[in-house]
């Protein structure tokens, strides 16, 4: 009689195998010369009945020279880093007359999941950026049967900011990891961003890791300065903020007071003061490039066209937009104040005089205390002259009349 193994050693088992289960053939050979008759075949000294003998019955007719006989052998472990063992005895005819012993052995494993952070902060992100936050969270197999993320899935208030960067299910291998990487991308400003994330796994003893998840969504640090202008032109006429001819005119100027990032002007828009956007405003933002770079620490100046139809004041404000953001970032505010030609204006800022032709030559910037006014004004000192030349030429008149009713 030859046996196809000495020994049957199973090694590693896991502890949740489905069907089927871990299972080795011995095969048993008939290498005499005369039939060979298989009477008993057993299992002894079966630690815990762990092993178990698929074949109970010997064959029922005896095993021809160089035939064979096949036996199947199961273990399932129920505990793990158990060593396991038992023996597989064959009561045959063979000579000489003693059982053949065949060792059995084996031992349970499983997996345990260990996650590297069960908090993760985000750091401050941009609202709607092409650029989401990442941070890497890594899932450690610490078992030696493989372990399997069955579903990551995000829940609570902010849980559509956060998003799991990885194919499902993940299968992780006997003591070795996995990362995941986690994206946060805010759709909200000044707003904090909560959420759980929960990896299933078919680790019996941790079959759920809740891991909390933090962010806050912040605007590009951009601003308009001043916060508001005013212009005053004539109606039916063209005014423009860089025509100023002053030495330093005052122009909308868009700041990035980020030290750090840089960010693209990807539109300036008119709107009215609720927002809206208007189609024929009489204010006009003009030579503005769509995608200008606007860098860290960096300026850009806006300039303003105001063209009334017609007498009165108008009010809108100017949005700037950045980035892939469709939303508004930063807005100031413009007033146009639209007069007759040839109305005397009598305000604060002084006298000013439009004429019906609206010649640029004729208006000039009159600086004012008010750090956030710009006013479009005709030139008083000519006019001042010229008064006070008719005044003085009046009382002449006055006094020669006086002298011939004297005589």
């Amino acid at each position: 009689i030859e046996l196809s193994n000495d020994t049957v050693d199973f090694g590693g088992v896991d502890l949740q195998a489905a069907e089927p289960k871990a299972q080795r053939t011995v095969t048993i050979t008939n290498s005499g010369t005369e039939p060979l008759t298989i009477s008993t075949i057993r299992l002894a000294n079966n630690s815990n009945n762990r092993f178990t003998l698929i074949t109970t019955d010997p064959p029922g007719a005896p095993v021809l020279p160089n035939g064979t006989f096949d036996i199947v052998v199961e273990y399932q472990p129920t505990v793990e880093a158990v060593a396991d063992t038992a023996e597989l005895r064959v009561i045959s005819d063979a000579f000489p007359p003693v059982p053949t012993t065949v060792p059995l052995s084996g031992r349970g494993i499983d997996r345990h999941i260990d996650v590297s952070s069960l908090q993760v902060d985000f750091p401050d992100t941009y609202r709607n950026t092409e650029q989401p936050s990442q941070k890497t969270l890594t899932v450690t197999n610490n078992g030696e049967a493989p372990l399997r993320l069955t579903m990551l899935m995000t829940s609570g208030v902010g849980a559509s900011a956060f998003s799991i960067q990885a194919a499902q299910p993940v299968d992780v291998a006997g003591q070795s990891s996995a990362d995941l990487v986690v994206q946060f991308a805010p759709n909200a400003a000044s707003a904090a961003f909560e959420a759980t994330l929960t990896i299933v796994n078919d680790d019996d003893e941790n079959p759920m890791v809740d891991v909390q998840l933090q962010g806050r969504g912040i605007l590009p640090n951009i601003a308009f300065m001043p916060g508001n202008l005013r212009v005053t032109g004539g109606a039916s006429c063209t005014t423009r903020l860089s025509d100023v001819p002053v030495s330093s005119p005052q122009l909308f100027q868009l700041i990035n007071m980020d030290s750090a990032d840089s960010f693209t002007v990807r539109e300036l828009r008119i709107a009215d003061l609720n927002g809206n956007p208007v189609q024929d405003s009489p204010f006009r933002v003009v030579d503005f490039t769509s995608e200008t770079e606007l860098d860290a620490d960096a300026t850009l100046e806006v300039d303003i066209e105001f063209a009334p139809d017609s007498p009165g004041t108008y009010e809108a404000r100017i949005e700037v937009y950045v980035d892939a953001d469709p939303d508004i970032i930063a807005f100031a505010t413009i007033t146009g104040e639209a007069v007759d030609p040839g109305h005397y204006l009598d305000r604060n800022e002084g006298v000013g005089l439009y004429t019906d032709s609206c010649p640029k030559t004729t208006y000039y910037a009159c600086a004012t205390t008010a750090p956030r006014s710009t006013t479009w004004q005709h030139s008083a000192g000519a006019w001042i002259l010229i008064l006070a030349f008719l005044t003085l030429a009046v009382r002449r008149k006055a006094s020669r009349s006086a002298l011939r009713a004297s005589r």
